[in-house]
């Protein structure tokens, strides 16, 4: 009698401090991974944007260098 009723208190003790932890745990997993996913698109348009002026300066660089090549070609003929 007296162990049942200690097994019920145990039990009873038991889900009183396990299933709070448990569905803190799932919660805190569920947004971890919900937090991740924003981490991701925001990587992702960090990334788009950086390689998009890395993509404008080299086009300006080689704009440059061309627009100067051209000029030279320009007066060499002029010189002939």
């Amino acid at each position: 009698m007296i162990k049942n009723r200690f097994q019920k208190n145990l039990l009873v003790l038991y889900l009183v401090l396990v299933l709070p932890i448990a569905a803190y745990a799932v919660f805190a997993l569920s947004s971890l991974t919900d937090d991740e996913r924003e981490l991701e698109i925001i990587y992702e348009r960090q990334l788009e944007a950086v390689l998009f002026s890395i993509n404008q300066y080299t086009q300006d660089v080689v704009g440059v260098l061309l627009l100067k090549l051209i000029t030279l070609i320009n007066l060499e003929q002029r010189i002939k």
